[in-house]
């Protein structure tokens, strides 16, 4: 539903990708997290998902208690593509994370039920 474009180090181009209730059967490459995306993803209330990251954004990510996938702990979702070299062959599809992450989101009902509307599309993939 949302793209964001940031300048990254070295000049590079990385882009945070927001899915609120659209599919995509391939999502990525999957980077490694950065501060500026994960404060990003924060202001979606999304599950941030990455590979890694920079210990600046490790920090902030156990600091605000931010949900999070990421590959080096939650290996399900993931897959690496054979056309492309490491770390750029990383990706995963809307559906795989949305089942991944379908106890986060049931935690984050009861916790706060006035967000149920937003992530009411959650339910649609646990359920099936």
């Amino acid at each position: 539903n949302i793209v964001y474009e940031v300048l990254a180090e070295g000049g590079i181009t990385r882009f945070l990708a927001i899915f609120y209730d659209r599919d995509a059967e391939e999502v990525g490459p999957i980077r490694s997290a950065r501060p500026y995306f994960v404060s990003k993803s924060l202001e979606h209330q999304a599950i941030y998902v990455h590979v890694g990251g920079s210990e600046e954004a490790y920090n902030f990510i156990k600091e605000e208690k931010i949900d999070d996938i990421n590959e080096f702990v939650d290996f399900q979702p993931f897959w690496r593509s054979t056309d492309r070299e490491p770390p750029h062959n990383l990706y995963t599809s809307t559906i795989k994370l949305r089942k991944e992450a379908c106890p986060t989101v049931l935690y984050r009902l009861l916790e706060a039920y006035n967000i149920a509307i937003r992530l009411y599309f959650f339910f649609q993939t646990c359920n099936s």
